[in-house]
């Protein structure tokens, strides 16, 4: 009976190592991404939330993670509306629609190759990259910067 006790104690033990790890490599913004594909990614967040769209920035090189997700929570109302899983509403403007994905994740790799790969490519002329978003053509909202600093201020 001693033997079942000590074995219990040991995987109760090891599990809640385990887990208290994981808890802090995900608040520390760690991943080891050698040991995580982007299939098993998504496969394993499977709903956008903070910390999933974070760690999907890592992921995917996101220059910018905090004013993204910041971005993604004024996108969505706070995750609760978006469609097709674009959580940016990526709008493709030579089909006329928004961008449709199979996971969430992939408007986040969507977001890298349009919106970043253009501040990257012009970088130069902007004094950060706030300045870069107030400038894009479609933004219509005259408070969306400030919406995403408040954000970015409380969740950061």
């Amino acid at each position: 009976m001693r033997k079942r006790h000590n074995k219990f104690y040991t995987f109760v033990i090891s599990s809640i190592a385990l887990f208290l790890g994981m808890i802090f490599e995900f608040t520390e913004h760690k991943l080891d991404y050698k040991c995580i594909n982007k299939k098993d990614f998504s496969y394993v967040f499977k709903e956008p939330t903070i910390q999933h769209v974070y760690l999907a920035c890592e992921l995917y090189g996101i220059i910018n993670p905090e004013i993204v997700v910041a971005q993604s929570i004024i996108e969505t109302d706070n995750y609760k509306q978006y469609r097709g899983n674009n959580i940016f509403n990526l709008y493709d403007s030579k089909k006329g629609e928004y961008y449709k994905f199979e996971h969430w994740t992939e408007s986040v790799e969507m977001y890298g190759k349009k919106i970043e790969k253009e501040y990257i490519k012009n970088k130069d002329k902007y004094k950060d990259y706030y300045q870069f978003l107030e400038e894009l053509p479609y933004l219509k909202d005259t408070a969306y910067i400030s919406k995403i600093k408040k954000i970015r201020k409380d969740i950061y």
